[in-house]
């Protein structure tokens, strides 16, 4: 202690004796060096790198049980916009659970089948649950007992109970298909009352736990309309699509009865914790004189309350069916495409025989279209409502490196990444598009899957209970071997860095200029 004391008083004499703008050049030098050589030996991401790892294998230790358990198989993993995964599992040893995380070592059970009680007004308690829905750290679970159905939601081993639909009357059910969860723990579900034989009567619940609202039902008076106009039979709800949001707004759609029998109308509403708001009538849209829109359906709301949904028109000279894409923001409701439109191709365009899936716009009012078009190719069409080019198509000739035959369903996030599921050749895969638009094959059935280093094997089935893509660039899936192993794995494209030679010449600039400083403030002493 004595030699090392004596050393930090001989380094504070030393710099005591300079001048005080060469001590502060001094120091900024020896940061800057520490800077260069930090920049210099840190690894840089390549552009497009796409990493793989697995997040937990069959075989693997179960974290939070008994050390001498181990996962058995895996199965349904989901994950949110924030890059938190939930995935159901079976033990070895006992019934098994849900584990949630965002890296093994980070991997907590959420709750264990069998073991974790959640009581009930009618004093049930959680048994056999079904999959979850999962957002923000997050699950709303669904249960079916005997007589109705339970939703309850989990956060790292708390639960909360949310509805009884035995409460709603007898008989009553909720339908879990349509059921939306954020990760503000706010809850929309449609309970579905039979005490009339074959007239269901709709009912749509909005809340929290412990604060659940009625905001729709069949029969009830239709929002930011005349009274006695009232929402029809037909209430078209989310369902696979996120209609609500992070921000706790709801889209539904619906058609009204209007009074004195003055005729039907349809329409789309948004609900938050203040109104419910009528923003989109069926009037408004525009497909021609020889078209009539006779639905409105399948919204996707993102964030910032732009929402995309689509309109099923019928033709009134031959009966025929027209679905198109619409876009409703702060600025109304603008047509993104419709079937029949002509989307860019290589060297050419095609028009549209089938308009397969769309997403939500991103935080840069970016949205993706699926399509099968006329000359047989399917493909994905990526950018702006009015400008959308494509970023994957199917066949020869547009990305020959990435042997692509079909595409299906895509998702999207904010950093203009794109996940989708498709076919190469006659295998299923899924295949990821960086930001710069260079596709990566993540995995494809009967094809070979590097687990580990020196662990190759064939990938039988894959699943994930939804595409999802987080806004941190990473995908989950659950992958099934031939050997009969499962896991689940992420995938996740690292975001495009600066260039290394820049960051480089940064503190190398920075180093000339203070060497400038350190020789003019000795010159001048």
């Amino acid at each position: 202690m004595l030699v090392n004391d004596k050393k930090s008083r001989f380094g504070r004499q030393v710099l005591s004796a300079m001048p005080t703008q060469l001590v502060i050049a001094h120091w900024r030098y020896c940061w800057l060096i520490a800077l260069m050589f930090y920049v210099c030996v840190t690894p840089t991401a390549v552009d497009g790198q796409l990493t793989v790892r697995p997040l937990a294998l069959s075989g693997d230790v179960a974290p939070g049980v008994s050390p001498q358990d181990r996962f058995q198989a895996i199965f349904a993993p989901v994950i949110d916009k924030q890059g938190n995964v939930l995935f159901d599992a079976q033990l070895e040893n006992s019934p098994g659970g849900w584990w949630q995380g965002r890296t093994p070592s980070d991997l907590t059970p959420m709750a264990l089948w069998n073991q974790t009680n959640v009581a009930t007004p009618s004093g049930d308690h959680l048994v056999a649950p079904g999959f979850p829905l999962f957002a923000g750290d997050r699950a709303l679970v669904t249960e079916e007992i005997v007589g109705g159905q339970l939703l309850w939601t989990g956060q790292r081993g708390t639960t909360q109970f949310v509805a009884d639909s035995r409460s709603f009357g007898d008989p009553s059910s909720i339908d879990f298909s349509a059921v939306e969860f954020n990760a503000n723990g706010t809850v929309v579900f449609p309970v579905m009352q039979f005490q009339i034989p074959n007239e269901p009567h709709l009912q749509l619940w909005y809340g929290r736990s412990g604060e659940v609202t009625l905001i729709a039902e069949v029969g009830g008076q239709a929002a930011d309309y005349e009274m006695g106009a009232v929402y029809g039979s037909h209430i078209f709800l989310g369902g696979l699509f996120p209609a609500l949001n992070g921000q706790d707004q709801y889209a539904f759609a619906a058609n009204v009865i209007l009074p004195n029998n003055a005729g039907e109308e349809t329409g789309i509403w948004i609900h938050d914790s203040q109104e419910t708001r009528l923003v989109v009538n069926a009037n408004q849209l525009d497909l021609g004189a020889d078209h009539n829109i006779i639905a409105l359906a399948g919204m996707y709301l993102n964030d910032l309350g732009e929402m995309v949904f689509s309109s099923l028109a019928e033709s009134t000279i031959d009966g025929t069916f027209k679905r198109a894409i619409w876009v409703y923001d702060t600025n109304g409701v603008t047509p993104v495409v419709e079937q029949g439109d002509e989307l860019p191709i290589k060297n050419g365009s095609s028009r549209i025989e089938h308009i397969l899936s769309y997403t939500a716009p991103n935080a840069n009012g970016k949205l993706a279209v699926t399509a099968e078009l006329e000359n047989g190719q399917t493909g994905i069409w990526f950018g702006t409502p009015d400008n959308l080019r494509p970023a994957m198509l199917s066949g020869v000739g547009f990305r020959p490196e990435v042997a692509v035959t079909s595409i299906s369903l895509a998702a999207i996030n904010d950093l203009d990444q794109i996940v989708f599921s498709g076919t190469g050749g006659p295998n299923l895969g899924q295949w990821f598009i960086d930001q710069t638009g260079t596709p990566h094959p993540m995995f494809v059935t009967d094809g070979a899957f590097h687990v580990a280093d020196g662990d190759v094997r064939t990938l039988a089935t894959f699943g994930h209970f939804n595409q999802n893509l987080s806004n941190d660039g990473k995908a989950v899936a659950v992958l099934t071997f031939t050997d009969g192993s499962s896991g689940a794995f992420l995938f996740q494209a690292i975001p495009e860095p600066t260039t290394g030679f820049l960051s480089f010449l940064a503190p190398c600039a920075w180093i000339r200029r203070a060497r400038q400083r350190v020789r003019t403030t000795m010159s001048t002493t």
